[in-house]
Order: structure tokens, then C-alpha cells, then sequence
């Protein structure tokens, strides 16, 4: 990974330390979860380089769920910390998130990155963010979603249809909409900057299949933050956006079978246990992982009731954060249970001791508000209970 370079922070913590050289190590191994596990711990006792390489690996897509705004606020805190690189180019997202950057010149600074075989996360951060605001800063946002979409639909690539499948948009919404934008309009200059940055990619060196992947991804983002994003998955890294194209068979192949033997992820408890008699614990759960990622409601819920049910003092950031992504997937899915447990991790976020609410706080309680009241209306009681003693916050 090029973007990767010598450290200019060293702590003076002997933990920390081995903490974000063990994030190396990771990496050399291409252990991109661990890597960004190891950071994490590096970061939270103030490594300055850890919170810079924990910006690269989840802009550049490294890690699932590929998440922009995680990777930006890590880019700030680099910067804002001192380090170096991440003050240089700092201007890059300032510029991006105020909606100033330009679409021809997001496209020559891409052209001119260096992939060195994956995507560059500054391009990727600033795109994604960048053409989020300027979409809803002109009122564009539905129809370039419309645009997006009707275009990828019509991709040869089966991983592009799965993308699609992912965002939770209908086919009705989008079917149509490469005729009904308007030239000249702000969603056809939008578009059309997309289409050059796409181009740009691949001149630099980005892959085909990677640089369609980055459009979906950036595509992906724009539907997240828009009034669609519910109904949306959490897009994918590198390390799974593949996987229904090739038929998981990456996942499948340590059990050398043929592609239509291998197992699949369990739909209920009974074929779970028998998967775990077959493959072991380990395998199972890679197996149970990537059916949540696919859209099984079953290991949804499985994974964020396990994550749910660890004692507080073994929950590290990587846990809570999949936590968090597990039993959102589930709640969006339907499950009363999930939920109103979405709902008691938004209010657990809410500083209960402070005087004032801040923003923060406040959305939060409006998430809380409406889990919960999706969880009622499935005839949870509990639900019901929550929301009365939510009452008295009332922001409308």
C-alpha cells in the first residue's frame, strides 16, 4: 500500500506503541480488519500516525462497511493532532465538504494519484462528500440517484446489479432516469462530472472493475445521506463489494467443494448448529458474516444479539462498531427486536449528564424515537413504553 509510509509519531506508551505496530504487521499480512482493530486501540491512546492510517484504510475501502464520513472525521483529527500529510492535504476536504472543490478538478487530482493497484482514499473521501453536498446543495439529489441507478442497471457486471439491489431503491423510481434528466441541468453537470472522474480513475491506473466500484460506492453515499438511505445496506470495502459476482466463491474455496455444494449461511438455529458440526465455529462464521452481508435477516439478527450480549469491559471499537452495523442491517430489515434495539443504542449515545442537549444529543433521541416507534408498531410493548417516557422531547 503506497500510501502507507513511515510513521512520524512515535508514542511514548509502550502499549500504544505495540498497538500501532501490530497494526503493521497487519497490514504487511493484509489483514485489513486487524490492521484497523490494532489502529483503533493506537488512536485512542493518542497515536497521531494510527488516526492518519485509520483515514486511509477506510477511505481507500480496505474495510467493511466503507464508510466517508468515518474516514474524513479521522483525516480532521490527524490534522487537527499534527500530522503532517494529513495537514498538507487537508485543503482537499475542506474544500470538498464546503462544496468549493470543482468536479474538473476533483477529476485531475485523481488522474494524477498513483493507485498502485486499489483506490486512493483522499479522491475516494472527497468525491463521496463532495458530490453528496453539491447534490443537495442544488436540489439534485433524486435526480441523479434516478440517473445512477437506471445507468448501473444496465451494466454487464452482476456485482453492479447486487450493488443496486443493496441501495433498497425501486426499480420504479429509478427506471427512466437517463431520459429524464434535463441538459444543462445540475443533475446532468453532476452526472457528467462523475462520468469524468470514472474516466480519470482509469487513466491513472484503477482497474476497470475498481473504478465502477468506486462510482457505486460514491453513488452509494449520495443515497445514504438522502431521505432513501433507511432502506439502504451499508455500502461494502474492497473486501466484499465482489462477493455476490463471484458467487462468494473467494469465501467458499478454503472447503474445496464444488460451487454448487457449498454450504450456505443458516436461515434458522437448527441449521445453524448443523453448521457449526460441519465447518467448526471459525468457518461458520465467516459463512454467518457474509450472509448478514448479503441480506440473511437470520444472521442479522444472529450477529447483534451475540455482539449485544459481551460484557461492556470486552467491548472494543471494532465490536460496538459491528454491533451497530449488524443490528441496523436487521432493524432495516423488518425485525421488531432489532429495532428497538437500534433504538436503545441511539439513546445510549445521548450525554445524560449534561445540561444541554447538543445536536448530537438531539439527533440521537429523534433516531431513538423513530426505532422505537417502528418496533411498536409491530406490537412491541416495550417499544410502546419507550416512546411514552420520550415524550417530553418533542423538537418539532
Amino acid at each position: 500500500m503506497p500510501e502507507f509510509q513511515n510513521p512520524f509519531f512515535v508514542s511514548a506508551s509502550e502499549e500504544v506503541e505495540a498497538e500501532y505496530i501490530a497494526g503493521l504487521g497487519a497490514l504487511q499480512r493484509g489483514d485489513c480488519n486487524a490492521a484497523s482493530r490494532h489502529f483503533g486501540n493506537a488512536a485512542r491512546g493518542g497515536h497521531v500516525s494510527a488516526l492518519f492510517n485509520l483515514s486511509l484504510l477506510w477511505g481507500g475501502g480496505s474495510v467493511t462497511p466503507y464508510d466517508f464520513d468515518l474516514a474524513a472525521d479521522y483525516w480532521y483529527k490527524a490534522a487537527e493532532a499534527g500530522h503532517p500529510r494529513a495537514k498538507a492535504a487537508l485543503w482537499h476536504l475542506e474544500a470538498a465538504d464546503r462544496g468549493g472543490y470543482g468536479a474538473d478538478n476533483l477529476a485531475n487530482f485523481a488522474q494524477q494519484a498513483d493507485p498502485g493497484g486499489g483506490l486512493i482514499p483522499s479522491t475516494m473521501i472527497c468525491a463521496a462528500r463532495f458530490y453528496d453536498v453539491i447534490c443537495r446543495k442544488y436540489g439534485a439529489t433524486v435526480d441523479v440517484i434516478a440517473y445512477e441507478l437506471d445507468a448501473a442497471a444496465k451494466s454487464d457486471f452482476d456485482f453492479v446489479h447486487s450493488f443496486i439491489q443493496r441501495t433498497g431503491v425501486d426499480k420504479d423510481f429509478y427506471q427512466g432516469g437517463l431520459d429524464r434528466i434535463k441538459p444543462g441541468s445540475a443533475a446532468d453537470q453532476i452526472t457528467d462530472g462523475l462520468n469524468k472522474l470514472h474516466v480519470a480513475m482509469k487513466r491513472s491506473g484503477v482497474s476497470d472493475r475498481l473504478a465502477v466500484m468506486a462510482r457505486c460506492s460514491i453513488v452509494g453515499h449520495v443515497i445514504a445521506k438522502s431521505p432513501y438511505g433507511d432502506r439502504s445496506q451499508p455500502l461494502r470495502g474492497v473486501d466484499t463489494f465482489f462477493a455476490d459476482s463471484q458467487k462468494d466463491s473467494e469465501m467458499f474455496s478454503i472447503f474445496g467443494k464444488r460451487e454448487n455444494d457449498n454450504p450456505k449461511p443458516p436461515q434458522n438455529f437448527e441449521e445453524l448448529q448443523e453448521l457449526i458440526k460441519l465447518l467448526g465455529k471459525e468457518v461458520a462464521g465467516k459463512l454467518i458474516r457474509s450472509g448478514a452481508m448479503s441480506g440473511n435477516v437470520f444472521c442479522q439478527v444472529l450477529l447483534s444479539q451475540g455482539g449485544l450480549s459481551i460484557s461492556p469491559e470486552n467491548k472494543n471499537s471494532e465490536i460496538q462498531r459491528d454491533i451497530e452495523l449488524f443490528t441496523e442491517m436487521a432493524a432495516k430489515s423488518g425485525d421488531a427486536g432489532s429495532q428497538f434495539n437500534l433504538g436503545k443504542l441511539h439513546l445510549e449515545k445521548v450525554d445524560a449528564e449534561a445540561e444541554y442537549l447538543n445536536h448530537s444529543d438531539i439527533v440521537n433521541i429523534k433516531k431513538a424515537k423513530y426505532w422505537f416507534g417502528m418496533a411498536a408498531s409491530q406490537g412491541m410493548s416495550q417499544a410502546r413504553e419507550m416512546l411514552k417516557q420520550l415524550e417530553v422531547f418533542n423538537f418539532d
